[in-house]
């Protein structure tokens, strides 16, 4: 089994580190399917049509702009003015710019 430490060095996300171990129970919780039945991401994954998280796991990875579209849309977020462009990543990985053009409250 896995678990994250993380020592606090001022940014932790450089200073995870992936530790094993044998007395660790698989899961710490497991949602009901009931939980399941009534998350966001439930709600998302249907609205998209589908049915398996690891598949929404790659199209989010595969398809940036179409994920976000549709997370921004699931959530009911309202624009003032309306985005252009979900992501413009044109000067780089670094430097991206997210909801180009939009603006919210």
């Amino acid at each position: 089994m896995f678990a994250y430490r993380v020592p606090w060095s001022g940014a932790p996300w450089r200073s995870c580190d992936l530790i094993a171990s044998a007395d660790m129970p698989d899961f710490v919780w497991e949602p009901t399917p009931d939980y399941i039945q009534n998350a966001n991401v439930t709600r998302l994954m249907r609205r998209v049509g589908i049915d398996d998280y690891h598949d929404l796991v790659e199209w989010s990875i595969d398809d940036v702009g179409r994920y976000w579209n549709e997370v921004v849309a699931d959530l009911g977020i309202d624009f003032f003015e309306p985005y252009d462009r979900v992501l413009d990543d044109s000067r780089g990985p670094q430097w991206p710019r997210w909801f180009v053009g939009g603006r919210i409250n």
